[in-house]
């Protein structure tokens, strides 16, 4: 591409970026990856499930997990307008997820993306931009029509090696369908970049169509670019000084070129420059290319964004602003958050310099006064919301505004107007959890006024929670006043690396643990959701495995392992059992044993009983075990590559693999052969970088050779199943990837399936190998249906059936017959009572029907003589009408002549002064066009003078500096030398103190060779001493080996620190020169800010001299358009008035029409009164026999009674009183469900209190047990230090009383030395007790120890005869005792070095971290005082 545009392509153009035609949308479903004739022929042709012969295909079915914790923006949001879809990243895919049934399609991935670093939809939700990691350099462009029309399985890649450069390519999508098709296709892919690096955070605009592509990149590559990506072209680039993590367009149609991006210490806007070729697009729509000659130009005028100034009013002190959003509608206003808990608004219009509207101190308002860290935000029309710590959600939305005469709102009016509306706590629906999470993204549909706006609101544990905007605001489903429930999408993620998972064989369900969240869940692959929860409250679970029928659970800890049973809404212990360090457990596959690898060991349990039935020894720490297809035998291999293979009955070992150990070879994992057939072993080893997998039968090494896989690739779990042409193997890979191996047609083949963006951690396979389930690093669970293993007919193993039989506990089985029998004795109750109602009603719609009947006789009456006087008041307003309309008439058009000729003389007058004004109009033109020729002319004279004098100055200025660079090199060339000669000193220094202590330590060797040989001559009672001092020694060698090892510590931070140096003084030249640079632009601004007062002075001067003639021109426009107006204003009236006239007319019509028609009703109820009264006075006269009046009565009823009229009224209001009685009897029905529904859910809240409150009182239980034998412990040491005490001073007082004895008949000299000598022995021991706190309560246990022994050795010596012993001897024994005692003070004096040299080399690394702050001269002078003490 030419300077200024970026690598791209397009849907049938060019795909660039290792996208193009590797991207289609696949619905999630076992079938989407078959055509039907092809699964046609499948079904005739073979009884195999796989695609073709030996061949393996996998693709992907469900994913459980999000990015809504990992710090990725907008990491869930709506992605239509009606809110059916949420579109989220999912591990290294995008997801398409429907709220209604859960269905979830997959964006699928080129091989070479390795995750997804960023996202954004725009405002419409048409266009969603994904930013993508990729590892391989941009490929060679290609056709995209080369991409396969229909969604075939996923295209796996061969295994490629890890560790490589990371690129950025960005892919932009269209939402415009109204559903999910399987071959979407991506706008564009944006391969190369140019200068941007890995892009962080992106935004698109807010038009329709999203034009404008905002991108952002991190470290080293700071930069921010806006794209059209549409139009091929760089909009602008701007270099950054930090990281930024929002990005945002201004969605107004006005400042719609205004950027804002917000990070760690600012809020910076931006605008686009203003483009000489705003078309510069060709026919085709590709852009045109720029000449040679002005690319370099048009790089440097037009690809520079322009910075706005800083907004007025917000502190000077930088702030981290955690997110920020445009105003909807648009205004030109934006909302900003800090991590000082405030929310600012402020007015960033273009064309005018940005400045603070209105700050909210607390936009948390909690009844507890707590203050919240607000971390998301999002606006929509009429307000925004804020999410925070806590999980705390916060609504505000703005008041009644009232427009200007023009129709614009004031800005800071709208500010003003926002109020809160309410803030509480979203609690994600059906946890355990105590406390929400914070919340991490929002969003909000807009649907209508007729459907509520639904919330979108991503946690930090990676859960979604939807919630509608209704019941936020009104509180609905709120546990308290400040706590709201949602509904989780899924049932909820884990919030961390999962560590393990497994696979029932009789159920659809996954256990998996999780050590961050300390939880286990058991997910249901085939209703796509989260069935059950567990977390346990300080404990973390290293490993799970759930039982083949699928009712167990069995979950290992660092101290225990428990097993559980998997009810309907809990976990329920059923056994544990106390083990060390249990790393894997898995039971077998026929459900009867467990086996569990615990440190060095494996320990297997009996499931009926959960007795011990094994328990099998390793050289090495256990790493994987896995059973035999027919648990024929176990297989366990050791971290050292050891192989073991245990016959499962009599568990002695059937065959076994010895590790060389000297080899550096590293297991992880082990997989059996299972149908492969008897023996058939593989093993995931490592030696250095490389990793294979080693194939065994019967713990030999087969002939076949390893599988070599690519450098820094490992796998870290394994599993195998047999396929058509022979056993396949899967493993998760430290990539992230589904790893298999296979063989077809005699030809091995690895390939492998990209999934997490992380490392995958574990894998499992079903029993019948259709599904097969992942586990990575960031939290996320791949559910992946297999072909090509599984068989279906006669010799195959059956799918997983979909059970609904579930576990429940007998109390709550009789909680809910009772409730059942409450219901239908209510229900029986409401039906009797119903038909009472009915009868009742009945009877009470028959009397009302005769009410209503004499009622409607008298409202007739009524109505006659009604309608008699309203003919006659309507005879007589007729009249009055009439003659009004005729006077009206002749005044208006008098009216009408008078106002014509007025309005004819006024406008000849007013187009006469229009002529005069507009001949002195164009002659003050021409006056002021001459003035403004002569202004420019002395301006540009001006001009020329002073750029001249300019230039002479810059000469000088430059000459000068010039003179300062030599002066500056020079006194840096004497710097350095001053610096090399201070560190040669150093070194020197440094030499002599290893000298020194080398020849300490020689020293020592040679005290301890003579106290050596001086103990070979001692007496047997002595041996004792003699071994406690080999435990000397060998304790002096760990110390000399750890001195050995802090002194290279230290030369290697002392390396560190003169590297320090070295940067801080290089660091201060840049500053240097830097501030010399500046003091010359300062010296430059300050001569043109002479210049621009002289330039503002003329310029005021022209501005005064046409300031008359300016101020003549506006009055005479006011004064013209004052006469329009008030044209306009009579012109107006006129037209009211015929308005109004013409009304009167109508008016007067309709009453006409209106009287009209009463009178012909009126008629015709005269006619048929006369003929009623007709018929029955010639009844009455004609017939005298009365006994036939009934007849003729009833003739007379048929004649002129209408019944439709009767039973319109009267039939319809009994059925409504009838239908209102039915539904007051549905409600009460209703009432008493929701009643029993909420006794049902407080009976179960009632029942987990309990079992947390029985798993509270065992934890009490175990910690007093603990205290209990720890006291125990703790009371047996002071026994026994009490007696050594005591028996210690009853031998030193018996043997002090017999050395007196002896030697008072000799000398008393002697006596006197002993005493001396017994004394200095005392007050040794006093010195040397302190510092034995050193060594710990082990080495205080050895010296009383060896001073009982040498306290009965004397004994000994004693009886066989103290006085034939010369003094010399004793002289011996006593010089021997303060050796022992000087080398035991000797290794106390060496551990406290050690202490001083572990406090020197964190005194050093304090330092080393107080270089990298503004302080780092006062860091290094600590380092240097540390050192010298």
């Amino acid at each position: 591409p030419r300077p200024g545009c970026f690598a791209g392509s397009e849907v049938g153009g060019v795909a660039g970026g290792g996208g193009g035609h590797d991207r289609r949308l696949v619905q999630a479903s076992t079938c989407s990856g078959m055509s039907a004739s092809a699964r046609k022929a499948s079904r005739k042709s073979s009884r195999y499930s796989d695609p073709g012969l030996g061949e393996v295909v996998v693709e992907i079915a469900h994913a459980f997990g999000s990015h809504c914790g990992s710090g990725l923006r907008d990491a869930a949001v709506y992605a239509d307008q009606a809110g059916l879809y949420i579109l989220h990243p999912v591990g290294r895919y995008i997801s398409f997820r429907h709220l209604g049934n859960g269905e979830a399609s997959f964006v699928i991935e080129s091989p070479q993306v390795q995750g997804i670093s960023a996202c954004a939809i725009n405002r419409s939700r048409t266009v969603v931009a994904v930013c993508e990691d990729c590892s391989a350099p941009a490929p060679r462009t290609s056709s995209s029509s080369s991409a396969p029309s229909s969604p075939v399985a996923i295209t796996a890649a061969e295994p490629r090696a890890a560790g490589g450069p990371l690129r950025t390519q960005v892919t932009l999508y269209s939402l415009k369908t109204a559903s999910l098709s399987a071959d979407r296709q991506p706008l564009r892919t944006l391969g190369d970049l140019g200068q941007v690096g890995r892009v962080v955070c992106v935004a698109l605009s807010g038009d329709a169509e999203a034009t404008l592509l905002a991108v952002a990149s991190q470290a080293p590559e700071f930069m921010l670019a806006v794209l059209d990506w549409r139009r091929n072209e760089v909009m602008g680039r701007f270099k950054l000084t930090d990281t930024m993590d929002r990005l945002a367009i201004s969605p107004s149609s006005l400042d719609a070129s205004v950027v804002s991006a917000s990070g760690l210490a600012s809020l910076r806007l931006w605008t686009l420059p203003e483009k000489k070729n705003e078309a510069g697009v060709g026919a085709d729509g590709e852009p045109l290319a720029a000449p040679a000659e002005d690319a370099e130009a048009s790089d440097e005028l037009q690809d520079e964004l322009l910075a706005l100034a800083q907004p007025s009013g917000l502190a000077e002190v930088p702030t981290h602003f955690t997110d920020h959003a445009w105003m909807e509608p648009a205004d030109g206003s934006l909302v900003a958050c800090t991590e000082h808990c405030e929310v600012h608004i402020i007015s960033a219009r273009a064309g005018s310099e940005p400045r603070l509207l209105r700050s909210i101190m607390s936009p948390f308002v909690l009844s507890v006064g707590r203050e919240v860290l607000p971390r998301s935000l999002r606006c929509f029309a009429g307000g925004f919301l804020v999410g925070g710590d806590e999980g705390v959600l916060a609504l505000w939305e703005r008041g009644q505004v009232d427009a200007d005469e023009q129709g614009v709102w004031d800005r800071q009016a709208n500010a003003d107007a926002f109020q809160h509306v309410r803030s509480c706590c979203v609690f994600p629906g059906g946890g355990q959890a105590q406390s929400s999470p914070a919340i991490t993204c929002v969003d909000i549909t807009t649907a209508g006024e007729e459907v509520s706006d639904n919330l979108l609101v991503g946690f930090a544990d990676n859960s979604m929670g939807q919630l509608t905007l209704d019941d936020f605001r009104q509180g609905k489903n709120a546990a308290d006043g400040e706590k709201v429930c949602c509904n989780l999408l899924c049932g909820g993620f884990h919030s961390g690396p999962i560590s393990c998972i497994d696979v029932a064989v009789q159920r659809p369900i996954v256990a998996s643990a999780c050590r961050k969240d300390s939880s286990v869940r058991i997910w249901n692959y085939t209703t796509k959701r989260c069935e059950l929860k567990w977390t346990f409250q300080g404990e973390e679970p290293t490993c799970v495995g759930i039982h083949p029928i699928g009712y167990l659970v069995a979950v290992g800890f660092s101290d225990k392992m428990r097993v559980m049973q998997i009810l309907v809404d809990e976990l329920k212990p059923y056994r544990e059992v106390h083990l060390r360090s249990v790393r894997t457990l898995r039971f077998s596959n026929g459900g009867h044993l467990l086996a569990v690898a615990h440190s060095k060991s494996v320990t297997v349990f009996g499931i009926r009983t959960m007795a011990k039935v094994a328990k099998l020894q390793h050289s090495q720490q256990v790493v994987s075990l896995c059973f035999h297809s027919e648990d024929k035998t176990l297989t366990t291999c050791s971290e050292d590559g050891s192989l073991v293979e245990w016959n499962a009955h009599t568990w002695t070992k059937a065959n076994e693999f010895p590790a060389d150990r000297q080899s550096g070879v590293e297991a992880y994992a082990v997989a059996t052969g299972g149908d492969a057939g008897d023996g058939q072993t593989c093993v995931a080893l490592t030696k250095g970088t490389k990793s294979l997998v080693r194939f065994f039968t019967d713990c030999k090494p087969s002939e076949g050779g390893d599988v070599k896989l690519p450098e820094h690739v490992q796998l870290q779990a394994l599993c195998q199943h047999m396929g058509m042409s022979g056993p396949v193997i899967f493993g998760a890979t430290s990539t992230g990837a589904l790893w298999y191996h296979s063989e077809i047609a005699g030809r091995m083949v690895m390939k492998e399936l990209a999934l997490h963006s992380g490392p995958c951690l574990d894998v499992r396979l079903s029993a019948d190998g259709s599904t097969l389930v992942t586990a990575g690093e960031d939290g996320t669970i791949f559910v992946v249906n297999v072909r090509g293993l599984a068989m279906i007919g006669e010799g195959g193993r059956g799918g997983v059936t979909n059970s609904d039989v579930v576990m429940i506990s007998r109390g709550e089985i009789q909680a809910r017959e009772e409730e059942i029998q409450l219901l239908a004795s209510e229900a029986a109750a409401l039906k009797v009572q119903i038909v009472e109602d009915a009868a009742r009603m009945q009877s009470e719609c028959i009397r009302r029907v005769a009410e209503a009947r004499q009622k409607d006789q008298e409202t007739i009456k009524n109505l006659r003589s009604k309608c008699e006087s309203l003919q006659a008041q309507a005879t007589s307003r007729e009249r009055e009408i009439l003659r009004q309309m005729k006077a009206m008439e002749a005044s208006h058009v008098k009216a009408a002549d008078q106002l014509e000729t007025d309005y004819d003389l006024q406008i000849l007058s007013e187009a006469d002064r229009f002529r005069q004004m507009e001949a002195e109009l164009r002659r003050l033109v021409e006056q002021l066009v001459n003035l403004r020729e002569e202004s420019f002319r002395r301006v540009e004279s001006e001009r020329t003078k002073q750029h001249e004098h300019l230039l002479q100055r810059v000469e000088e200025k430059n000459a000068e500096v010039n003179r300062l660079k030599d002066l500056i090199a020079f006194s840096q060339h004497r710097f350095n030398t001053m610096l090399d000669q201070e560190a040669m000193e150093q070194e020197l220094e440094r030499d002599e103190l290893v000298r020194q202590s080398q020849a300490t330590i020689e020293q020592q060797k040679g005290v301890e060779y003579k106290l050596k040989k001086e103990q070979d001559t001692m007496l047997r009672g002595l041996d004792m001493m003699e071994k406690d001092r080999n435990r000397a020694e060998q304790e002096q060698v760990e110390t000399d080996h750890s001195v050995k090892t802090l002194t290279e510590q230290v030369d290697r931070l002392q390396r560190e620190v003169n590297e320090l140096k070295q940067e801080r003084r290089d660091r201060e030249a840049t500053l240097r020169d830097k501030e010399l640079e500046i003091g010359s632009f300062k010296t430059k601004v300050n001569t043109l800010k002479k210049f621009k007062h002289v330039l503002d002075f003329r310029l005021q001067e022209v501005t005064l001299s046409l300031q008359p003639k300016d101020d003549t021109i506006i009055e005479l426009g006011g004064k013209l358009k004052e006469l329009e107006e008030e044209f306009e204003n009579n012109l107006q009236v006129h037209k009211q008035m015929e308005a109004r006239l013409k009304e009167v007319d109508d008016e007067i019509k309709d009453k006409v029409a209106e009287g009209n028609n009463l009178r012909e009703v009126i008629k015709a109820r005269d006619r048929e009164i006369f003929e009623f009264t007709e018929d029955l006075r010639g009844l009455a006269t004609n017939e005298t026999d009365v006994r036939r009046w009934p007849v003729g009565i009833r003739a007379i009823h048929r004649k002129h009674v209408r019944p439709e009229r009767l039973s319109r009224g009267y039939g319809g209001q009994a059925m409504q009183e009838l239908g209102r009685q039915i539904d007051v009897t549905e409600k009460k029905a209703d009432r008493l469900s929701i009643k029993g529904r909420a006794a049902e859910e407080e009976c179960q809240s009632d029942l987990r209190h309990r079992v947390d409150d029985n798993f509270d009182l065992m934890h009490e239980l175990d910690k007093l047990r603990k205290d209990r034998k720890d006291l125990h412990i703790q009371v047996k040491d002071f026994e026994l230090k009490v007696q050594t005490a005591e028996k210690k001073r009853a031998d030193a007082a018996a043997r002090k009383a017999a050395a007196t004895k002896a030697l008072a008949l000799k000398s008393p000299a002697a006596m006197a030395a002993l005493e001396d000598q017994d004394s200095d022995y005392d007050v040794a021991m006093a010195n040397t007790a302190p510092h034995g706190s050193f060594f710990g309560a082990r080495a205080a246990s050895q010296a009383a120890a060896r001073t009982m022994r040498g306290n009965s050795s004397a004994g000994n010596l004693r009886k066989s005869g103290a006085v034939h012993r010369t003094h010399e001897e004793k002289r011996a024994m006593q010089k021997l005792l303060a050796a022992a005692d000087l080398r035991s003070q000797q290794v106390q004096m060496q551990s406290l070095e050690n202490k001083l040299l572990r406090d020197q080399l964190a005194h050093l690394e304090r330092a080393k971290a107080a270089e990298t702050s503004p302080a780092a001269g006062g860091g290094l002078a600590a380092v240097r005082r540390a050192t010298d003490r």
